[in-house]
């Protein structure tokens, strides 16, 4: 082993955790394993894994929720795993088709006139990248708003023909030798409905960051209505009389006598009865909302809403009266004896993509505003200033258990299950994940903790006196925070972390901090404030010494900043999700009608898991040292605070006022230097 991992540590629970996993392959059985950090997570499912497929010749399915992990895992672990077992091992990652681009799709656009500056510059971009890549998947470029509409007429579909440079294809044929096969959740779960499964040739499975599927199974079954990307969509069609889609195939088609001039003349007439009732539409949307006049950004249930139904149903028919239009008119254009030039061919598969974008919108449209269905919870999101422009309306599952048993439906009992994470358990709820999952309740949870002295660098410190949030005007909490924070950083040097669960406090607090002269020399990360991804954040957050990034949701895990760039997690509140939040808010009422109590099953381990996840955050291999710091007086208070200090592992904690904080800091960091 240390051939291969020179500073590898001899760990007893991920020692254990490989013979688990080994077992549970062999006999086919299904398992949950939480492994903190400190386990050696991944090497330990790893290892038996690749050995088990090679000697049974049997591949294996790794799943995870993160590029990140996936790049670590092919670009740092397998690697690893070769040098001990001195063997090359055959592995493919593989995504679903959307992500690859098609090239025959790319070259039809580069024989055309370009409309915009979105699909000049976007293209220009591809053929740079498509220099570069070996593996032909968009997720690789980061474009705007209209350039990713442009990379989604350039992604391979189901109907676009095998090119002789495929990159979907490839992805196939590697998986198809492989031994192990590395995918994401959102895959994993499509492949369960997918007619011609991929994944039938896998036989066993691991879920590494398992408590991530149900998140996953949520977000491929949500439902969305962006009344801007309808009418980029509805936009992109035009009439014979406008620059867009429909005018260069009307000529196409009347100078090649493909499609008859009434056909084209009808669907014309139907294009522009949609956009007016469409707009309408939403209009009337609109005016049926019961705004509140001094806010600014509004949530409203759907069902809070008297909706007009009338011009809704009569949108929906002009939108499929539109589309059996659109539909005859392809058919007609390659009906005809002579086949079709190049640009023919281009002007008919944008036309055929803006058939399908429409097919799955009037689908949205139904589903959002006509059907009314128990297990989905509908809002609506706008700004008051910008009527229409900002209305979103989304629909979210409020549980996924049917998307879960179809997961592995028939298979389990026949392959091996392995479910995986770091957090995989509350306390006094061990099973609040697995059920979720759809995992039995006689399958085994097995948790492994890394020893004491794995966390021996850390510590947690409660600041005793901060104002309750409850209690203080919003800038009075947000000034205390701003402070405590501002005296944290100079001692530690930057190299933090500051999570928050409200966008709004992130941003008051950095406002309130950027106009003090206190932190002038250190660099300032906020998210959803500094422009830039949550990977470029925190690129540019290890690249400074004296840095602080300030993030909400997406920065509470799933982020690996091992060694010195990280010393001190800020918890500003205890992550539960707001009340008001319409996802939450709609799975607590249905525990409610359950009479469940919805705070004990819901909000509480749901905000347990994300403190848990926080603090992962700080100490990622035996060296690091870190403070762990919580500003809400409510885990000192409340009696269910001490199940969020249960949920760490055993280090130091100390209740401490702001300035004798401040000087415990001072003085640990001088005397660990």
């Amino acid at each position: 082993m240390t051939r291969a991992f020179p500073q590898f540590e001899e760990r007893r629970a991920q020692f254990d955790m490989m013979d688990i996993v080994w077992e549970a392959l062999h006999e086919r059985q299904e398992c949950v394993i939480e492994a903190s950090t400190g386990i050696g997570k991944s090497l330990a499912y790893l290892l038996p894994a690749i050995l088990y497929a090679k000697r049974t010749k049997q591949k294996v399915g790794i799943s995870t929720y993160t590029a990140y992990l996936q790049e670590q895992l092919l670009q740092e672990e397998l690697p690893k795993i070769e040098r001990v077992l001195r063997t090359n091992v055959h592995v493919a990652l593989l995504k679903g088709m959307q992500h690859y681009v098609d090239l025959d799709r790319v070259t039809q656009m580069l024989r055309t006139e370009l409309q915009s500056y979105d699909e000049t510059s976007t293209l220009l971009q591809v053929l740079v990248w498509l220099t570069k890549t070996e593996t032909g998947d968009l997720s690789e470029i980061t474009v705007t708003g209209g350039g990713q509409l442009v990379l989604d007429r350039l992604r391979k579909s189901p109907a676009a023909p095998v090119a002789s440079v495929d990159y979907y294809e490839r992805a196939l044929t590697r998986s198809r030798d492989a031994e192990v096969i590395i995918t994401n959740h959102a895959m994993l779960l499509a492949d369960a409905t997918r007619k011609t499964p991929i994944y039938e040739q896998v036989q066993a499975w691991i879920i590494d960051e398992g408590h991530q599927m149900v998140q996953t199974a949520v977000q491929q079954d949500e439902r969305l209505f962006h009344y801007t990307n309808w009418k980029y969509i509805l936009g992109q069609i035009g009439t014979s009389e406008e620059h867009q889609l429909f005018r260069k195939l009307y000529k196409h088609a009347l100078r090649a006598q493909r499609v008859p001039m009434q056909v084209l003349l009808q669907a014309e007439k139907r294009y522009v009865r949609m956009m007016r009732l469409f707009e309408e539409a939403v209009q009337a949307i609109v005016h049926a909302l019961s705004l509140v006049e001094d806010d600014v950004k509004q949530t409203v249930f759907l069902r809070d809403v008297e909706l007009p139904m009338h011009i809704i149903v009569e949108t929906r028919d002009a939108i499929v009266r539109w589309l059996e239009s659109a539909k005859e008119i392809s058919e007609l254009f390659v009906s005809g004896t002579k086949s079709l030039s190049l640009e023919e061919l281009y002007v008919l598969h944008d036309w055929q993509f803006i058939v399908r974008e429409m097919v799955i919108k009037v689908a949205e449209w139904e589903n959002l505003f006509i059907r009314q269905d128990v297990n989905y919870t509908t809002w609506l999101e706008l700004d008051v200033r910008s009527l229409p422009g900002s209305l979103h309306v989304l629909q979210k599952p409020i549980d996924v258990e049917q998307s879960m048993r179809a997961l592995f439906r028939n298979r389990r009992g026949n392959m091996s299950i392995i479910w995986t994470s770091g957090t995989m358990t509350v306390p006094h709820n061990e099973r609040y994940i697995a059920n979720q999952l759809g995992v039995a309740a006689n399958v085994p949870i097995h948790s492994f903790t890394a020893p004491a002295s794995y966390y021996s660098g850390a510590k947690m410190m409660i600041v005793s006196d901060m104002p309750d949030v409850q209690e203080v005007p919003h800038m009075q909490y947000v000034a205390a925070v701003a402070e405590a924070v501002m005296q944290t950083v100079v001692q530690t040097e930057g190299r933090s972390f500051v999570l928050f669960t409200s966008q709004q406090m992130l941003k008051d607090t950095v406002q309130f901090i950027q106009e003090r002269d206190i932190l002038n020399d250190y660099m300032l990360f906020a998210q959803g404030v500094t422009s830039g991804s949550r990977m470029r954040l925190l690129k540019a957050f290890q690249k400074f010494p004296r840095s602080i990034l300030f993030g909400t949701n997406s920065f509470w895990e799933g982020v690996d900043v091992p060694g010195d760039a990280l010393s001190a997690v800020i918890v500003v509140r205890l992550p539960f999700s707001s009340p008001e939040e319409p996802i939450f808010k709609a799975r607590a009422e249905k525990l409610t009608r359950q009479r469940q109590n919805a705070f004990t099953e819901l909000a509480l381990p749901e905000a347990i898991l994300r403190f848990k996840q926080g603090f992962g955050r700080l100490i990622r291999s035996s060296q690091d040292r870190g403070v762990f710091i919580v500003l809400d007086r409510r885990i000192d208070t409340k009696s269910y605070g001490r199940e969020f200090i249960a949920s760490l592992p055993p280090i130091d904690v100390k209740k401490l006022a702001l300035h004798h904080m401040v000087l415990a800091l001072e003085h640990w960091y001088n005397n660990e230097r």
